[in-house]
């Protein structure tokens, strides 16, 4: 599917007016709505498959994981996919999944924002700049967008680190997950996590909890 196709599956769920969405509450398949909407954070379970389609503006608020200990057969997955911009709080630290803003019939749209306090707005850089974003965020996952905005101020990769605190000329901070992130100091990580392709959802499919095994994976270094 190429970042411009928007297409909803036939028999997707409508949310209605919700101005508010808990995924992990949703059960399977694709459900469609409209922004701008609030998407809460919560656990997808095992063996669940939530694509969420929002035609409009994306405000993330809360960590989205998915659920430990699961087999290949029961992997959990999540899409999003919103017509507009994906902002993400502060406060969330943690996300799984696929999460992909198009571009809207204006082509004005179409980006992630890391950090944001509301569903129109980034992050404020002005006096409390460093403060408002200092939150380190895990992606396991996927982001795809027109524009990625990495506005994270928690630290750097060549930040010193003492076992679950990194050293940064402000101050000591908290590392989102000591034991997971291999010690980095990274303001945003990202990792193309292996369920992404083990569970083998296909989205573009009417039925998105159908699942397809691969013949073989091949990674490819980027262009640049």
């Amino acid at each position: 599917k190429c970042l411009t196709d928007f297409s909803v599956p036939d028999n997707a769920t409508s949310l209605g007016s919700a101005s508010s969405i808990t995924p992990s509450s949703l059960g399977d398949g694709s459900k469609v709505g409209s922004g701008p909407v609030t998407v809460n954070g919560g656990t997808i379970s095992s063996g669940q498959h939530v694509s969420l389609y929002i035609n409009g503006d994306v405000l993330i608020n809360g960590d989205i994981k998915y659920a430990t200990g699961v087999s290949i057969d029961t992997l959990p997955s999540f899409v999003l996919r919103a017509t507009g911009n994906i902002y993400i709080s502060n406060s969330v630290k943690q996300l799984d999944g696929a999460y992909i803003a198009h571009p809207d019939s204006d082509k004005k749209k179409g980006s992630i924002y890391t950090c944001a306090t509301s569903a129109a707005q980034p992050g404020n850089f002005g006096t409390n700049g460093f403060d408002d974003c200092n939150n380190q965020l895990v992606v396991n996952g996927v982001f795809i967008a027109s524009k990625i905005n990495l506005l994270r101020t928690f630290g750097d990769i060549n930040d010193p680190t003492t076992g679950n605190q990194c050293t940064r000329k402000q101050a000591s901070v908290t590392k989102t997950n000591s034991s997971d992130i291999s010690g980095t100091c990274a303001a945003e990580i990202f990792r193309l996590s292996p369920e992404i392709y083990l569970n083998g959802t296909s989205n573009s499919s009417n039925n998105p909890t159908v699942r397809y095994k691969y013949d073989y994976i091949t990674n490819l270094p980027p262009i640049l």
